[in-house]
């Protein structure tokens, strides 16, 4: 159970990170944040992969858990990556 809450707030750390980003607000339909809601994006986000990597490594052993936490940190971004460019691709 730890482990799917870990799962899911690495996917929304990756999410607020990717949105904080000005060339990824193109997934918001050009709306524009202001810098403090940029910031509060950015540190929700670690503040999120922070609670994630614990979560991880309470819950598993120290190498399944820098494995799992990489390799479905890296699935998130590639998919929101991939998002984007069909987003973008349609306009």
């Amino acid at each position: 159970m730890a482990v799917t809450a870990a799962l899911i707030l690495t996917l929304m750390a990756s999410i607020c990170l990717c949105i904080a980003m000005r060339r990824h607000r193109a997934l918001l339909g050009g709306y524009t944040l202001s810098r403090f809601q940029t910031l509060s994006l950015r540190a929700l986000g670690f503040l999120l992969l922070t609670a994630a990597m614990i979560l991880f490594f309470y819950n598993l052993d120290f190498m399944p858990a820098i494995a799992l936490f990489f390799g479905w940190f890296t699935v998130t971004i590639v998919l929101i990556a991939l998002t984007h460019t069909a987003v973008v691709q349609r306009r």
